[in-house]
């Protein structure tokens, strides 16, 4: 899987994300969703919050 798929999942959804529900989504492994979000983010594609409910660790994501 591609940043792409990735990139094209969050644009066609336009809400923020978690990164579990795109894994649930895409239907690939956790380590590779979280080093292509991480390089989308570092290119600035997506934007990136901390999740609201202090019980669910990690981010959520959403495209720019």
């Amino acid at each position: 899987m591609s940043q792409n798929d990735v990139y094209n999942l969050l644009k066609n959804k336009k809400k923020w994300m978690t990164t579990k529900e795109i894994q649930y989504e895409l239907k690939i492994s956790l380590a590779t969703i979280t080093q292509n979000l991480i390089k989308l983010f570092k290119y600035s594609e997506v934007f990136r919050k901390d999740n609201p409910i202090k019980a669910i660790p990690g981010y959520s994501w959403k495209i720019k």
